[in-house]
Parts: C-alpha cells; sequence; structure tokens
C-alpha cells in the first residue's frame, strides 16, 4: 500500500540525524536511510514514540499532561496521556497466523542450492536428502519452497481492504482506550510490548521501518546496497531515496517544531522523552531476574 504522506514517526526515522545525536561507534548505532550518518539507536527508539506521543496532541487527539514532582521536592515527573473525547481509535489488526509467517518467509529465501555436488565434504552427507525432506514435509503444509510449484493449486485471493496503515500512533491510541482513557506514557508503553525483550529499542525501530513498507517506501525482499539494513536487522529493505528527497521539506518543518518542543520551558517535552526512553529500556529482559 502506498500513502501520500507517512506519519511523523516515519519522517523522525528517514531524516534521524537532524534530532538524534550522533554514534561514533561504527557497530552499535543507526544508519540513517540514504545517508552516511548513523545515530544512537536508544535514543532513536525513544524519539520515535516521543514524537508519535507528540503529533497525537498536535492533532487534537491526545492531551499530554505534566504531572509535578513528589512532595519532598524529588523523583521523576510524569508525563499522562489522555484520549480527546471524540477521538476515533482503530482496533489492531489481526496478527498473521504462524503457518502464513512461514510461509512468508520461506518464500523470500532464495532458490535452493544444489548439494549433491557436496556429498563428499565432512558433515555434508545426506544433506540433499535432508533437504529434500524438509521441503517434503512444508509441502503437506501446504508452503512451497522458492521456484517449486505447490503440490495442490492455489486459489489466488483478492487482497483484503485494510485501510491506512497501522501506525505506532494507532497503538498508542488502542492503548489509552484500553487504559480507560487515560494512562501515563510509561504505561502505555509497557503495555505496548507486552514483555521483556533482549532489544526492546530494536523493536521500536523495526516497528516504525514496517510503517514505512506499508508507505511504500523500499521493498523487503530487495537487500539494501552493501547489505546495509533500512532501519533494524529485522527489517532489511532497500529504501525508496528519491522519495525521500521528496519529503525534506515537510520533514524539515516537522522536525524544527519537534526540537522546539523538545525545548520548551515547561519541561513538557524533554520529560515527555526522558519517559519514553525510560519506558522502553524497562522492557529489557533482565536475565538475572528469571
Amino acid at each position: 500500500m502506498s500513502v501520500a504522506q507517512p506519519s511523523a514517526a516515519s519522517l523522525l526515522y528517514l531524516f534521524a540525524d537532524r534530532s538524534v545525536e550522533p554514534d561514533t561507534l561504527l557497530s552499535a548505532g543507526f544508519a540513517v536511510p540514504c545517508t552516511s550518518s548513523n545515530v544512537k539507536r536508544k535514543d532513536l527508539a525513544a524519539q520515535l514514540f516521543a514524537i508519535s506521543f507528540w503529533s497525537l496532541q498536535d492533532q487534537g487527539k491526545v492531551t499530554l499532561d505534566l504531572g509535578g514532582r513528589t512532595l519532598a521536592g524529588i523523583g521523576r515527573r510524569q508525563v499522562t496521556a489522555s484520549l480527546v473525547p471524540g477521538t476515533v481509535v482503530r482496533k489492531p489488526p489481526a496478527r498473521p497466523s504462524p503457518l502464513a509467517a512461514a510461509a512468508a518467509s520461506v518464500q523470500q529465501m532464495g532458490p535452493l542450492p544444489d548439494l549433491s555436488q557436496y556429498q563428499h565434504l565432512p558433515g555434508m552427507e545426506g544433506m540433499a536428502e535432508k533437504m529434500q525432506e524438509a521441503a517434503e514435509q512444508l509441502a503437506k503444509l501446504g508452503i512451497s519452497m522458492p521456484g517449486q510449484v505447490p503440490s495442490e493449486p492455489v486459489t489466488p485471493q483478492p487482497p483484503a481492504d485494510t485501510g491506512p496503515p497501522f501506525i505506532l500512533e494507532d497503538a498508542i491510541l488502542w492503548q489509552l482506550q484500553e487504559a480507560g482513557g487515560s494512562a501515563p506514557v510509561r504505561d502505555v508503553i509497557r503495555s505496548w510490548f507486552g514483555r521483556d525483550e533482549h532489544e526492546p529499542w530494536d523493536s521500536v525501530i523495526a516497528r516504525v521501518a514496517r510503517e514505512l513498507l506499508e508507505f511504500g517506501f523500499g521493498d523487503p525482499r530487495t537487500p539494501a546496497p552493501g547489505g546495509s539494513p533500512f532501519g533494524a536487522s529485522s527489517a532489511p529493505v532497500s529504501p525508496d531515496c528519491e522519495r525521500r528527497a521528496e519529503l525534506e521539506g515537510a520533514a524539515t518543518e516537522l522536525l524544527d517544531r519537534w526540537i522546539a518542543f523538545l525545548g520548551t520551558e515547561d519541561g513538557l517535552g524533554e520529560t515527555l522523552l526522558e519517559r519514553c526512553g525510560a519506558a522502553i529500556s524497562s522492557r529489557r529482559y533482565d536475565e538475572r531476574a528469571h
């Protein structure tokens, strides 16, 4: 699906070097699409969530309220998000079944190599037969390997009319509705994850990368030039650099306002960003606690 205007988080993703601090560690940063810049991925993940909350307030769908400190004047301030009455909340799309997801992953693989010529190598004995057995087992589930004709004809189904992409902003609205219409930003983000993860920051970045695919930016089946992933390592696609250039004006206007919001005197922008980052980090899986 191709949509004319990506979300605020998608524009930030495409032009992350405008507001996210550069990363000098070559192996740990996030490579900004169509540039040679790298930014800190933890900071990027926090900004992706924070700009989504801010965008919803900018659209009049959510209000953001900055709470005070404790009576002793210590402790972190909280930011509470509340649905504006009358805001339309979309239900999250149904997740594909594990079998459908497996079939999609298999079809993104390249053609199976001919392993018979390697049978004489140590450890390769019978490998071709094992691969054939695996293909036969998948065929019983209705999954065909790339280049293989399915054993049963598949009736083409018309694409479902799913409407606009379900973006991170939609997910925030849904979580707020599930929470009764109002909740601290930290709770909204923690509920969005649902469980702890080893790299929660990458999950946020990959989520926005999928948004860009749904907006028509890039092909998930085509590796990015030089093997560099378009976004998190879990979402490798080739970015559309020409379309990115067309969005530079809109991104500049948006990000200038975003940066100004982060520096507001009341501290709402700064606190919102800090709370988003802390909420994401709190979802990191701690092996010592399990």
